[in-house]
């Protein structure tokens, strides 16, 4: 699967040797850590398969998960 938009921000972002990209995560509840943890690993490992399905898994080493 192949999406332009994604080659073109990766274009964007490698152009500038320090860019990143990412999201702003609110973090609501700090009653359970483990599940918070599970959470962020399941974000990753999801976020890293789409990027390397899309033809872009180099972007995510410029990901930068604002929580």
């Amino acid at each position: 699967m192949s999406c332009p938009a994604l080659h073109d921000m990766r274009d964007d972002v490698f152009a500038f040797p320090k860019r990143k990209f990412g999201f702003i995560l609110f973090r609501c509840t700090y009653n359970d850590d483990d599940k918070w943890s599970r959470f962020m690993s399941y974000l990753n490992i999801h976020t890293r398969s789409r990027l390397e399905e899309a033809g872009v898994g180099e972007l995510f080493e410029r990901l930068d998960w604002n929580v």
